[in-house]
């Protein structure tokens, strides 16, 4: 999905979800583009329809809270691909081979991971100096 398709998604999906863009407006402008580009990297492998399709059946399920809306996404794509197999022959073990305490795990690694990278960058302020 391109990053036009992406922003065609959003608008898409909340229209299943209306609350959605209010909550994502309620955040300061860094955050709202952070949280997007977040969703954006996370969807991005998968085809615009495949994601639309997955917004409407979230929807029917009744939702989740919006911050795991792209994960419950990923999820309802990757499920409706293992009801309709495509062969690829045996390519060994796949991300959808591990156990939810991996990926709990992973999750973890992953926030740490950009926490110590939030933390470690500094941004030039106004008079070019680090803040």
């Amino acid at each position: 999905m391109t990053r036009d398709q992406f922003t065609e998604w959003f608008t898409s999906h909340c229209g299943c979800f209306p609350g959605l863009n209010a909550w994502v407006q309620g955040m300061p402008g860094k955050n709202q583009a952070t949280l997007l580009g977040e969703w954006w990297g996370l969807l991005q492998i998968y085809p615009l329809d495949a994601a639309k399709t997955a917004s409407r059946q979230l929807w029917q399920t009744g939702g989740c809270p919006y911050g795991d809306h792209p994960v419950a996404i990923q999820r309802l794509i990757s499920a409706a691909r293992r009801s309709d197999p495509v062969e690829f022959g045996d390519m060994g073990p796949s991300i959808l081979d591990i156990t939810q305490a991996q990926r709990d795990e992973g999750r973890e690694v992953i926030a740490a991971a950009r926490a110590a990278m939030c933390g470690a960058v500094t941004l030039p302020g106004k008079d070019g100096d680090h803040a």
